[in-house]
């Protein structure tokens, strides 16, 4: 109080600002006051007039918003706030790294900027969605960086509202996603504090004579009311600059503390000036009266708050939008004590914690340690590092919900400190990795799984990235060259891998070799050639393959199967070198299905002794060369009897000759012993009957 008096009365001249005080009301609570004071006669003695604003919430309100400010400040994510039209209004530091581009270079502009030409219809529905004021918790789209780069982002959006609930823009807070191959996130976020208009008091002083409404006022009175100090002014005049919606309030409380019995009357309310322009003032006036106590005059203040009351709006719409984005985030957001209490949750942390409000969480979660840490010593580890470093990126550990159950977390953590350097908390933002680390879990094992059965396959599989360096060799691979994968460029793989073409002398070309041609012409089918290791088996393989694609249609490599047929070649080789054996020989040689009947094989002496060509018989059933005779069915049974036949038929030959042969047949069976197919060799003894029949005649 004394600190105080000596303020006031050490002013001089002139109405002074006496700076800003504790006062305590009559109720014992306590609020902040600015004093303003100016010097005064009263009936001849010199004396001081003080003017006290309470700025109590004011104050409050400035200490919410720039705690609201420094939270958001602290966040690593990109934080983006654009108007309904699309119009950047902030850009933080986030932003700046997620996208390259500074604060300077996009604030204005259009978010257009940051998404793919071939995506912008997307936004138009997003934005009918903001106008709407609904907001989307969870998001995941492709942006573009400065420089044309593309990244994937993960995030909300959420609708900023004005103090009247209207929507007048909106903010997203998002992560760049696209470090997920290597199953982490970085999580970088920071807001840059909001400017606010800086608030300047102007008073002035005024005096009505209650007996003649005659009006005095001071130089900045005029000042504030637009007018010139030439003007005479009356009490009715200034009633006519009152707003027309305020002008009934204001009369009722100057005529009612004009009966005197109040200390101080106080009254707000707007003003109409001649030009059009709205001003918001606070009127605080006391009444004098006689010695008879008759009111005499009222003595008091106009107080111009135009600017307070627009950057209190402006304010509350600040305070709306960092709010709406610390409630709506989807990520958690926090300040806890170095103890391990919250002192602050943002309902996205409450719900991945399992509570059913933020207070909820702060109430119930005051030892994180033990509470929350499902390993008390990662906690440990977790406040080493933070004191090491002052901040902590991606901290990963497992956390308990409130039911018990664990999730795995990660979290981004920064010290505030006072001036002296001192910790007062922690803040930082979290985010709930468990699907993220399962999905991790799950591709690891299909993984495992997949080269586990890559590598037990007979056939080689080799791969090579869109550069063409080898990726992939499994067991068989390795087997076929004696050799491991090298990263060596293609045009050495022939020499280095020993390729040859099928005649298994040629040195293979680059353009030849299966795995290139799969890689250059997108695919190649049973491509034979040989591999002849310095040390081992040469092997003759085909090989079928594929170049393989990512989601954007970029070629990212080539895979190729080789498939050993060494074995089946010579069987081949064989089978051909016996079939021309037995082209030699002159007796008829077939054979037929079991079952179908069906020709498979028909020798060069089978066309000489039938007429028909191996084209004209192969795939008709055998029975064509009986003509209805009864032998076939004879033959048939004894075969089914006994699984072989031998004896004289009749058949009849393509150009209608009646024949007569000496059939030797055999059934072949498969390995499980059933019947597959017939064997049969047929000897021509036509003529032979025809000697025989004419001896015995003769």
């Amino acid at each position: 109080a004394e600190a105080l008096r000596k303020a006031v009365s050490s002013q001089g001249e002139g109405s002074r600002h006496a700076g800003t005080w504790s006062h305590q009301r009559k109720d014992g609570s306590t609020i902040l006051v600015d004093v303003y004071s100016s010097p005064t006669d009263f009936e001849g003695t010199p004396a001081r007039i003080a003017v006290l604003v309470d700025v109590t919430e004011r104050t409050k309100s400035e200490g919410d918003r720039a705690q609201l400010a420094a939270i958001v400040a602290s966040s690593d994510a990109s934080i983006i706030s654009f108007t309904t039209a699309g119009s950047i209004l902030s850009w933080n530091k986030g932003a700046e790294l997620q996208y390259g581009y500074s604060a300077g270079e996009v604030i204005g502009k259009s978010i257009d900027l940051l998404i793919p030409s071939e995506m912008l219809h997307e936004r138009d529905s997003v934005l009918a969605r903001l106008k709407s004021g609904t907001s989307i918790m969870s998001i995941e789209a492709t942006r573009v960086r400065k420089g044309g780069a593309r990244i994937e982002i993960s995030g909300s959006l959420s609708p900023i509202l004005n103090a009247r609930g209207e929507v007048t823009g909106g903010a997203t807070v998002s992560h760049d996603i696209s470090a997920r191959k290597n199953a982490e996130q970085h999580l970088r976020r920071s807001e840059a504090n909001m400017a606010t208009a800086q608030r300047i008091a102007h008073f002035g002083s005024w005096e009505t004579d209650l007996s003649t409404m005659a009006v005095t006022w001071s130089e900045e009175t005029y000042r504030i009311f637009g007018l010139a100090s030439e003007i005479g002014m009356t009490h009715e005049m200034f009633l006519q600059l009152v707003h027309p919606d305020d002008r009934v309030k204001v009369k009722e409380a100057f005529a009612e503390c004009s009966k005197g019995g109040k200390e101080t009357c106080a009254i707000a309310h707007r003003l109409l000036l001649p030009d059009g322009q709205i001003k918001f003032v606070e009127e605080r006036w006391q009444i004098t009266c006689d010695v008879d106590g008759t009111p005499r005059c009222a003595i008091g203040t106009c107080h111009d708050v135009t600017e307070q009351q627009t950057a209190a709006a402006a304010l509350r719409a600040s305070d709306a939008k960092y709010r709406s984005i610390f409630d709506n985030a989807s990520e958690g957001i926090f300040q806890n004590t170095p103890e391990g209490a919250f002192l602050s949750a943002n309902p996205a942390l409450a719900r991945m914690l399992g509570f059913d409000s933020p207070e909820e969480l702060i109430h119930v979660r005051h030892d994180l340690e033990n509470q929350s840490y499902a390993s008390p010593a990662k906690r440990k580890e977790f406040l080493e590092r933070l004191e090491q470093k002052g901040a902590i990126k991606d901290f990963e550990y497992e956390v308990k919900r409130k039911d018990g159950s664990l999730i795995c977390v990660s979290e981004n953590v920064h010290i505030v400190r006072d001036e002296a350097g001192h910790p007062l908390y922690y803040e930082g933002t979290v985010l709930d990795i468990t699907a993220r680390k399962e999905t991790a879990q799950a591709l690891q094992k299909e993984r495992e799984f997949l080269a586990a059965v890559v590598d037990n396959v007979s056939d080689g599989i080799v791969s090579c990235d869109a550069n063409g360096v080898i990726a992939l060799f499994n067991a068989a691979t390795r087997e076929f060259h004696g050799l491991p994968a090298e990263p060596i460029a293609p045009d050495e793989w022939a020499e280095h891998f020993d390729l040859y073409l099928p005649d298994g002398k040629t040195l293979m070309r680059k353009e030849q070799i299966p795995l290139f041609r799969a890689l250059e012409q997108g695919f190649v089918e049973d491509a034979e050639m040989v591999i002849a290791p310095r040390e081992g088996t040469p092997r003759r393989v085909l090989a079928s393959g594929r170049a393989f694609f990512n989601e954007q249609g970029e070629k990212v490599g080539a895979v190729v199967a080789m498939h050993d047929v060494t074995e089946r070649k010579q069987a081949e080789r064989t089978m051909r070198e016996q079939a021309e054996m037995l082209n030699l020989a002159q007796d008829a040689i077939a054979i037929r299905g079991y079952d179908d009947r069906v020709i498979t094989y028909w020798n060069k002496g089978s066309e000489r002794l039938y007429g028909w060509t191996a084209k004209e018989a192969i795939g008709q059933p055998i029975d064509f060369l009986y003509n209805g005779s009864g032998d076939n069915e004879a033959a048939k049974q004894t075969l089914e009897a006994s699984g072989e036949f031998q004896g004289e038929v009749h058949q009849v030959a393509k150009d209608g000759r009646s024949l007569t042969v000496n059939v030797r047949a055999n059934v072949m069976r498969n390995s499980d012993g059933t019947p597959r197919s017939v064997l049969s060799i047929a000897t021509d003894i036509t003529k032979h009957k025809k000697l025989e029949s004419q001896f015995l005649r003769a």
